[in-house]
Parts: structure tokens; sequence; C-alpha cells
């Protein structure tokens, strides 16, 4: 039963909220084409991005076993 068939059998004006991380997922992939959908310049410094929103945010990253996750975000 996926999430969408959870929330669905919950009824009408009720909200299950699940977060499960079943699936890793390489955060710097996943950063970096949110940046590409949402038109939001960048530059890579490093393993680190630098997105140009009216305040710059850097988003950090850090390798594990097989993926990059972030590891910080800061306001530049």
């Amino acid at each position: 039963m996926g999430l969408f068939d959870r929330q669905r059998k919950a009824g009408k004006g009720r909200r299950i909220s699940v977060f499960r991380a079943d699936y890793p997922v390489d955060h710097k992939i996943f950063v970096e084409s949110l940046l590409l959908w949402n038109g939001t310049e960048y530059e890579w410094d490093g393993n680190r991005i630098v997105a140009h929103f009216p305040a710059k945010l850097g988003i950090s990253f850090e390798q594990t076993d097989s993926f990059m996750r972030i590891s910080a975000m800061k306001s530049l």
C-alpha cells in the first residue's frame, strides 16, 4: 500500500504524514535537480553548491557509503 492509498483510507479531513527512508537518495543529485527544475542559478565549489536565491545559500555534502548526503545548509 503506497503513501497516497494510506491517506485516502484515513478519510476525508484527516491527513497521515508518512516519511520513510526505504530508498537511499543521493542528496547531491536531488538538490541539483531541484535547482535546475526551479530555474535557480547555482555553482559548485568543491563539495558545496552555492544557490543564487535573493540570499545566497550554501549546501555542503558529505560522502556516505554509497551516496552523497547534505551535511550543512547555510545562508551566505
